[in-house]
């Protein structure tokens, strides 16, 4: 019997969002393990990849041989901090993690979940809806001077897009399997539906979607 630890942000967690309440909700992730095989989610809200390598540190235990880590973080890391863009537009703003930080922070877990005998897998980043997205962080802020200092709406998906590039680069460098969870939102006729009101978290079928391609990936 081993562990399947599930350490990401909170799109890993299962965090999904009502538009309609104005609140969060968390979605039971639902994976078909072989038999035996224990799920433990230790995802956190917020989380970037400083934060995940933390929990890792704390929470992952010094043995586990056997075990297996999925690493799933990045989204967080390439946000910025709106309040401050919209209220500086003609001002440089960098990422909560600039892109050579993330490389050394994610190679940095890497690192940590093989010292710990387990095996690693990392997984991609789900796309985001670049309309949905401003309508939400400009939301009581500027969204002129926001829309002005990226230059157009789409900036905010190619710039997500570019840390989901430096996640697969990374996991190809460094011999990590990954999973690939951009693909199936990106082909899907129903995208509209697999992305809750803010954008960034999906909704229940959206997550539903994740649980099925983790478990194909697990071996399940």
């Amino acid at each position: 019997m081993s562990t399947i630890y599930l350490f990401g942000d909170s799109v890993m967690k299962g965090v999904t969002y009502s538009a309609e309440n104005n609140s969060y909700s968390i979605h039971k992730r639902n994976l078909e393990l072989s038999g035996g095989d224990t799920l433990v989610n230790r995802s956190v809200f917020g989380a970037t990849a400083g934060k995940v390598l933390s929990e890792l540190e704390r929470r992952l235990p010094e043995d586990s041989r056997g075990d297996t880590v999925v690493l799933s973080f990045g989204g967080n890391d390439s946000d910025h901090d709106w309040a401050e863009v919209s209220a500086h537009p003609e001002a440089v703003h960098g990422p909560k993690t600039p892109s050579g930080e993330f490389e050394r922070l994610f190679t940095r877990c890497v690192e940590l979940v093989r010292s710990r005998g387990a095996d690693v897998i990392a997984s991609s980043l789900i796309p985001i809806d670049a309309e949905k997205y401003m309508d939400r962080i400009s939301r009581g802020l500027s969204r002129e001077n926001i829309l002005a200092w990226l230059g157009s709406e789409s900036m905010l998906y190619r710039w997500h897009e570019h840390y989901d590039r430096l996640v697969r680069n990374l996991a190809s460098g460094l011999n990590v399997p990954l999973v690939d969870l951009r693909e199936p939102f990106l082909v899907s006729h129903e995208f509209g539906g697999l992305l809750s009101a803010d954008g960034i978290h999906p909704t229940e079928m959206g997550h539903c979607m994740i649980d099925s391609t983790l478990s194909c990936a697990l071996g399940a």
